[in-house]
């Protein structure tokens, strides 16, 4: 059944995915600016280096976010297959690995956060 899923299911969901619609991160914001710092015309301070940095934190986070779900959807199909084989236990550690590391992906960015709102 892995087999199957390889070959036949991800490429579907992926074909069905519209690229082009998808938001695509970028290392500058949008708007060029954070706070009063310019990245887009060079006008930065030293002061701008943590907001640039809780800025990156923030596209990593939300990168975190995206494995985790992928994660848990890939736990939910081993223990939806392991019910049918009588084997849930590789999707149980899977799930319960995928939410320790949401945890303490969350907890580094409060910590992070945290000390970038002391620094600014």
């Amino acid at each position: 059944m892995p087999d199957v899923l390889l070959r036949i299911v991800i490429p579907i969901v992926l074909a069905a995915i519209p690229v082009g619609s998808m938001p695509q991160p970028a290392l500058i914001p949008p708007s060029g600016r954070i706070g009063n710092c310019s990245f887009i015309t060079g006008e930065f301070h030293f002061p701008c280096i943590p907001l640039y940095l809780a800025y990156l934190i923030q596209l990593f986070f939300g990168f975190t976010g995206a494995i985790f779900l992928a994660q848990i959807i890939w736990a939910g199909y081993l223990i939806a297959f392991g019910a049918v084989t009588g084997d849930k236990e590789a999707g149980k550690k899977r799930l319960t690995s995928a939410i320790i590391g949401f945890i303490v992906s969350v907890l580094a960015f409060v910590i992070v956060d945290l000390v970038v709102a002391t620094v600014t």
